[in-house]
């Protein structure tokens, strides 16, 4: 009986310097986009990516978008921890975010979400199943009970609610790292040593589902994306072993085996949690100065901005959260303001008052960006906490505009507890967070 070897890809790059994402594209992106790939993959493009290719390559964008016959998969808007989320309506808009942005662009209802970091709760797993998410991949250490994970489960989640769960298969980062064979040919060297290796290590297994970043091929490792293209080739080579997508997967099969999941688990955290996101690891360098007071100065920021969202917008909408909700087809041109306000709005109101909501709603987009998991990632603060900074200053900003209260001094005084050191011109220079935001605001 053939294997079934399953690829998945996961493309994502947060807002940075425009030099870098171009070469990482001419690398990765532009070539995987046009050698046929991405046609026997599943995949998924961050948001902050598309929004780049947007600006910089429509072609590869349009390559990508065109390669997709139901095996992209969504991603949650911006890239957040999404176990580290603490209001249920945040996780929510997450998710409807990600899937309406999704919709834009791919003109269809994502049936898959790849979870940022692969970070993963029964909570979040519920949200998904609620806002009609089928399934989702997660790492071989994230199942409870780790004994093989060479098939997709279906995941209980109570109250009538499921999920399937894809485990990839160990050899992913094998691959992904470009690992020796035991004849000492590395593995992004030679398909053909790479799928006879990868079936030995399958064993008796159902399937191999293997995932990692996308820009492994290419970026990671220089001419991988040679390798990517002779993939299904080498495959359609052999008897033993068959490619198939997620998708075209769970079209022929069904899904009856039954699995847990290990609350507040990840793929890139392989210490058991979520600290490398919070305070730092073992698995990442261990603690980090810099990182929980960051946490903790932006949730204040986002309780503050969330009060004042609720206090001040109840009287004029309907569900101040579905208006939340809703406000990404208004950023992404889906919908005029005209019809925004009509159907989210309990009567009309003056232009003034329509001012100041969109504003305030504002605030409540930047919020969420400001919680991007990048901020948190690196052993040194950096530039992503600097942008994750920015986007709650923006957010503090915008408030100040609506009513008389002064976030943004509390947002300052807090980040003066965020500290770290880093290397310049050769030499330790203390840092922290408040001196790099009044960089940009001054």
């Amino acid at each position: 009986m053939p294997k079934y070897v399953l690829q998945h890809w996961h493309f994502y790059q947060p807002r940075r310097n425009d030099k870098w994402a171009k070469k990482i594209n001419e690398e990765c992106y532009s070539p995987n986009s046009n050698n046929g790939i991405l046609d026997h993959v599943s995949f998924n493009v961050g948001p902050t990516l598309i929004e780049w290719f947007l600006k910089n390559d429509k072609e590869t964008l349009e390559r990508m978008i065109k390669a997709d016959k139901g095996q992209a998969l969504a991603q949650p808007y911006n890239h957040r921890i999404m176990p580290l989320i603490r209001h249920d309506e945040d996780l929510k808009t997450q998710i409807i975010w990600g899937k309406k942005h999704f919709k834009t662009f791919f003109g269809r209802d994502p049936e898959g979400m790849w979870l940022p970091e692969t970070a993963t709760s029964k909570r979040v797993c519920k949200e998904l199943a609620r806002q009609g998410i089928k399934y989702t991949i997660g790492s071989p250490w994230q199942k409870k009970g780790r004994e093989d994970t060479s098939k997709p489960y279906k995941v209980n989640l109570g109250g009538g609610l499921e999920i399937i769960y894809f485990f990839y298969n160990h050899f992913s980062g094998k691959i992904a790292f470009n690992n020796q064979t035991d004849s000492g040919v590395r593995l992004l060297d030679n398909v053909d040593v790479a799928l006879d290796q990868l079936v030995s290590f399958a064993k008796n297994g159902e399937t191999l589902l293997l995932a990692y970043d996308g820009e492994t091929f290419g970026h990671h490792h220089k001419l991988a994306d040679r390798w990517a293209e002779y993939f299904p080739k080498g495959v359609k080579k052999r008897k033993d072993i068959k490619m198939i997508s997620i998708s075209d997967y769970l079209k022929n099969f069904e899904v009856n085996n039954l699995a847990d999941i290990l609350d507040n688990s990840s793929w890139s955290c392989l210490c058991g949690g979520l600290e490398r996101w919070t305070k730092g690891c073992g698995c990442a360098g261990g603690y980090k100065k810099y990182q929980e007071p960051m946490l903790k100065a932006l949730e204040k920021i986002e309780d503050e901005i969330h009060d004042i969202f609720v206090n001040e917008s109840s009287p004029y909408f309907k569900d101040v959260w579905d208006a939340r909700n809703d406000y990404i087809d208004l950023k992404l041109g889906n919908i005029k303001e005209e019809q925004f306000f009509k159907e989210h709005l309990k009567e009309a109101t003056s232009k003034e008052n329509e001012f100041l909501l969109k504003k305030i709603l504002e605030a409540e987009y930047h919020v969420q960006l400001s919680f991007t998991s990048c901020g948190w990632f690196p052993s040194r603060l950096g530039a992503q906490a600097e942008q994750n900074m920015i986007d709650a200053y923006s957010s503090a900003k915008l408030v100040e505009e609506v009513v008389n209260k002064n976030l943004v001094s509390k947002l300052i005084s807090d980040l003066d507890l965020v500290e770290d050191w880093i290397e310049e011109r050769g030499r330790k220079k203390h840092i922290t967070g408040k001196e790099l935001l009044l960089k940009h605001i001054t």
